[in-house]
């Protein structure tokens, strides 16, 4: 048994990576604002230079992880940092459903 805390954001965590705006409600489950974030060739150049450690929920994620490690320390319980829930293929059907969006 792995005695662990997993530090993740939802589903739209990948998303909001990639520039995608994620709107919360009290009414409802999160969604992705529905904004077209590649409408064109010369769009691509704004995910060149992606900061993975400052992009999207990933401040937020880093900020959980430091207190729930900080507050579980000395416990034995390890606290995991967020990871791409849907993985690579998942990752490029998404990317996929935006260019189709074109």
């Amino acid at each position: 048994m792995r005695l662990e805390i997993l530090i993740w954001l939802g589903s739209y965590y990948e998303h909001s990576i990639l520039g995608i705006e994620i709107i919360y409600s009290d009414k409802e489950t999160p969604r992705p604002g529905i904004e077209v974030i590649i409408k064109d060739k010369k769009d691509l150049k704004n995910f060149e230079d992606i900061d993975f450690i400052k992009a999207g929920q990933v401040p937020i994620a880093d900020k959980f992880f430091e207190s729930t490690s900080n507050y579980l320390e000395g416990t034995g319980i390890k606290t995991t940092m967020s990871y791409f829930n849907r993985g690579p293929f998942g990752i490029l059907a998404t990317l996929m459903v935006l260019i189709i969006c074109l």
